[in-house]
């Protein structure tokens, strides 16, 4: 793969692989580390972009992203019992809870 498609792609690209005759390839290691995936760790693999491409989600992101989403849920709810209005999450809010 060239230079300038691999700067085109940015940061995010973290170079090609080729799949075994067993269907296996292997995830850079830059991937592996800025991903915290060990070996061992599952990964769910889900078709993007009508089929065209596939991604990996480390199966330990998606639990945690389903806590946060349910924690938000609940405090949603918690709040809407309070008063009208009081049980909207900003998008600022959810914004916040994502990145921490």
């Amino acid at each position: 793969m060239s230079d300038e498609l691999e700067r085109e792609l940015g940061e995010e690209f973290y170079g090609a692989v080729t799949m075994s005759e067993r269907g296996q390839v292997v995830i850079p290691a830059q991937a592996r580390k800025k991903l915290g995936i060990e070996p061992g760790d599952k990964l769910l693999v889900h078709a993007a972009g009508s089929g065209h491409a596939l991604v990996l989600i480390p199966a330990k992101r998606l639990i945690t992203m389903m806590r946060k989403l349910e924690e938000l849920t609940a405090e949603s709810d918690l709040e809407q019992e309070e008063g009208p209005g009081k049980g909207v999450v900003s998008e600022d809010r959810l914004a916040h809870q994502g990145a921490s």
